[in-house]
């Protein structure tokens, strides 16, 4: 490279000199040329007197024949300096080739662009000489709307606005508009204010503690007075069946790690199965729906059942692999269809492990089978599966605690609760009328402690969740959900983080008037028969009866979840 170098500054240098040696040749050559002319038309030389005026000099001829025979080697030696030019090396000739290649492909490509896009372009861009004549005649076929046409401004005339203008048209006089007169300002105000007087809008809610208490009180004597009438009334009338109101619509939950809406269970299933699916990429599709299985399906039991199941599929082929009985599923088998297929996630993770769809011969009939082929999949990565499935763990729903504010009314109207408050399905009725088939026979045998307790457990398991409803001395009813297995500890930072002032303190009382102490803090409210709904009364402890007490127990913010009518 450094050669290459040093030859492109010595040929830089060169060039240079043999320039300028040009330049002097070019011009030397224009004189003698010049010179000839002029010695041609001229006669014999004349005598010219020097600066003293008194020596003369004569020019020979035969100095002007030296002059023309000097011009012909002048024009060879100006040949020769041209082509010394032009005496290019190897990489300079590249070079000159390379930019002429370019030079004509540049031109090539104008030449193809021109020849396919020259007619649009002209088209396009090019001006078309049109004569007014046919401007008009275009614009006639437009078809203008009326608002388009010329227009009058309501202080002019129609003669003054068409002075210096021809038209084919008559165009009518506009009346001059007038100032209406204060009678009819008046009328037109009053007309004004009878449409707004007209309009109606729905009142908004008075969220003021003021207002509230009036409210409550209102309502208890309401109360009061129809449970009067109902008594009077009850020996007589007949009871109409209205369709009960629902205490609160249903159980819902937050995702923190997906995102922060709340949500019922079976939205959250699905939203946590997009989000692994579109996390993870194919390559880790297991993966992916391991979580799926722990994290998108109910009931602790049936999940490590199916996991036991999916791990004993895969390990009866990773310890004999030859044994071709193990590489195939009967998806129509009971223990299959009850325990794996109907929960999320396990035909994916089969898949991910090798299986496959296929029709197969079976007693006498084709049946649709699972398939496992050690082409889709290695032992190795059999064995990589059935680790992450057993190791993988759920992504927790936290239950939300729908919070809602209620008046007495209110209350004492919405008193049903949803179908997600029972953990009794119609598989588990089926289950129950099984088993009390079979209390007999447990009655006729003997039972250990163990179970004996677990016989407990499974009777007090009934509900899944508990509507806990705080009473206040203003009458304002504060309502919460809870799973049944948390503890009333919950319930008291329940009550504080919705209090006025959460330093003051204060106890709860059931509705048979048992007082809840710090004892029952650790205790399940379940335990405490807190379920499956409980209203519980609020008092301000006597430690704080010294104190200043406010009216007002719950937050602003709380109040303004008070439910309309």
């Amino acid at each position: 490279m450094n050669s290459v170098l040093e030859n492109s500054y010595a040929w830089t240098g060169s060039f240079v000199e043999a320039i300028n040696k040009l330049s002097c040749d070019v011009a030397n050559l224009i004189f003698s040329s010049l010179t000839l002319t002029s010695d041609s038309a001229l006669p014999s030389p004349s005598h010219a007197s020097d600066a003293s005026g008194g020596i003369s000099s004569v020019v020979p001829a035969a100095a002007d024949s030296a002059s023309g025979d000097k011009a012909l080697p002048s024009l060879a030696q100006l040949w020769q300096d041209t082509l010394v030019l032009f005496a290019f090396d190897e990489f300079q000739y590249l070079l000159l080739k390379i930019f002429l290649a370019i030079i004509l492909s540049n031109v090539c490509a104008i030449y193809i662009a021109w020849y396919i896009y020259g007619a649009r372009i002209s088209e396009r861009f090019m001006t078309h000489n049109t004569s007014p004549e046919e401007l008009d005649q275009q614009i006639l076929q437009l078809k203008l709307p009326k608002e388009h046409s010329q227009r009058y401004s309501l202080n002019e005339s129609a003669a003054a606005t068409t002075t210096g203008a021809t038209t084919s048209k008559n165009v009518p006089a506009t009346t001059k508009r007038h100032e209406p007169t204060n009678e009819a300002k008046i009328a037109g105000q009053a007309a004004l204010a009878r449409l707004e007087g007209m309009k109606t809008s729905a009142p908004k809610l008075n969220t003021s503690y003021a207002a509230i208490q009036a409210r409550v009180k209102k309502e208890l004597e309401q109360e009061k007075l129809a449970v009067a009438q109902e008594n009077v009334k009850s020996s007589s009338s007949v009871a109409i069946s209205q369709a009960p109101i629902l205490a609160v619509s249903g159980v819902y939950y937050r995702c923190p790690l997906v995102s922060e809406e709340v949500l019922d269970k079976e939205t959250w299933y699905d939203r946590i199965q997009e989000f692994f699916s579109s996390q993870l990429s194919d390559d880790e599709a297991g993966l992916s729906a391991c979580l799926i299985i722990h994290s998108c399906n109910d009931g602790a039991d049936e999940i490590r059942s199916c996991v036991d199941i999916l791990c004993k599929y895969l390990d009866n082929i990773r310890n004999d692999p030859v044994e071709r009985k193990y590489w195939k599923i009967r998806m129509s088998n009971r223990i299959f269809k009850e325990n794996v297929k109907k929960l999320r996630g396990t035909m994916e993770f089969l898949k991910a492990a090798g299986f496959a769809e296929e029709k197969l011969m079976h007693q006498g009939g084709e049946e649709d089978f699972l398939v496992w082929s050690p082409e889709r999949c290695s032992i190795d990565n059999l064995t990589t599966l059935v680790d992450a499935l057993q190791s993988a763990e759920s992504v927790q729903l936290l239950l939300d605690r729908n919070v809602q504010v209620l008046l007495p009314s209110q209350a004492a109207e919405r008193s049903e609760l949803p179908a997600e408050f029972y953990s009794l399905s119609a598989e588990d009725i089926k289950r129950e009328q099984t088993e009390r088939a079979k209390a007999v026979e447990r009655n006729q045998m003997l039972m250990t402690q163990a179970m004996r307790e677990k016989l407990m457990k499974d009777k007090e398991r009934k509900y899944r969740f508990t509507l806990i409803r705080i009473r206040f001395p203003d009458g304002i009813i504060l309502q919460g959900t809870f799973a049944v297995d948390e503890k009333f500890e919950q319930v008291v930072e329940f009550v504080k983080e919705n209090l006025l002032n959460e330093q003051l303190p204060f106890y709860l009382i059931t509705a048979t008037r048992e007082k809840l102490t710090e004892v029952d803090l650790e205790k399940s409210l379940e335990s405490l028969n807190l379920v499956p709904a409980v209203v519980l009364t609020f008092f301000w402890d006597s430690a704080a009866a010294n104190a200043q007490v406010p009216s007002q127990c719950l937050k602003e913010e709380t109040l303004s979840l008070l439910q309309s009518m």
